[in-house]
C-alpha cells in the first residue's frame, strides 16, 4: 500500500459533507481575512508591487530583490507578523478541506483516486515550503542570497500548477456528481418521461 493509499483511505473513512462544510467555512474565512486585512496592510508598503503570495507564475531574484528593498524594515515586518501566520493556517485548511471534499466526490474505484485526493494536500505542502522560503527572504533582506530566491519561486510555480489541477479536478467531479444526481431522479433516468408532466 502506497503512502498516497494510505493517506486517502485515512480521510476517506473520515469524510462527511458536515466535516466538509465546516472545513471549507473556517479555511475559507481565514483566506477573505488574508484578501480582506493582511494582503493590503503589507500591500501598502510595496509601492504597488505584487507580494510573493500573489506571483503564482513565480518571480526573478532582482523582483525579489526589488521587493524587498521597497518593503524595508517595516514593511517586512508587517510581513512576517501578519501575514504570513494565516498563511500558515491557509495551506493546511486548504489541503484538507479539498482531500475530503474529492474523497466524497471521486467514487472509490476510479483509478489514481488516491493520487487525486492528495493532490490539495500537495499543494499545500509546496505552499509551506514557499512560506518558510519567503521568512528567509525577509529576515536576509538586507543581503540577500540567492538560493532562498530560486527555492521560493520553485515552490510557488509548484503550488500554482498543482492548485490549478486540484480545482480542475474538484470541478469536473462536480459536475459529474451533479449529472448523476439529475440522472437518478424520478422520470429522467431510463429514457422515462415524467407522469407528473401529463406528456
Amino acid at each position: 500500500m502506497t503512502l498516497f493509499t494510505k493517506v486517502a483511505g485515512a480521510i476517506a473513512a473520515r469524510a462527511t459533507w458536515k466535516r466538509a462544510l465546516i472545513l471549507f467555512a473556517v479555511t475559507y474565512s481565514v483566506y477573505f481575512c488574508m484578501l480582506l486585512f493582511t494582503i493590503p496592510s503589507v500591500g501598502a508598503y510595496t509601492n504597488g508591487m505584487k507580494i510573493f503570495d500573489l506571483q503564482q507564475l513565480g518571480y526573478s531574484f532582482p523582483y525579489a530583490q526589488t521587493l524587498l528593498h521597497t518593503l524595508g524594515d517595516e514593511g517586512a515586518r508587517v510581513y512576517l507578523t501578519r501575514q504570513l501566520p494565516l498563511d500558515f493556517l491557509y495551506p493546511g485548511g486548504m489541503g484538507l478541506t479539498g482531500a475530503v471534499f474529492l474523497s466524497l466526490l471521486i467514487p472509490r474505484q476510479t483509478k489514481g483516486s488516491s493520487l487525486l485526493i492528495c493532490l490539495p494536500l500537495a499543494a499545500a505542502l509546496m505552499d509551506y515550503m514557499e512560506n518558510v522560503m519567503v521568512i528567509t527572504m525577509l529576515n536576509r533582506h538586507a543581503n540577500l542570497p540567492h538560493w532562498p530566491v530560486v527555492a521560493a519561486n520553485w515552490f510557488t510555480i509548484s503550488k500554482s500548477m498543482l492548485s490549478t489541477i486540484y480545482y480542475g479536478v474538484l470541478i469536473l467531479y462536480s459536475i459529474l456528481r451533479f449529472v448523476s444526481y439529475i440522472k437518478q431522479k424520478p422520470g429522467v433516468h431510463g429514457g422515462q418521461k415524467d407522469p407528473s408532466s401529463g406528456a
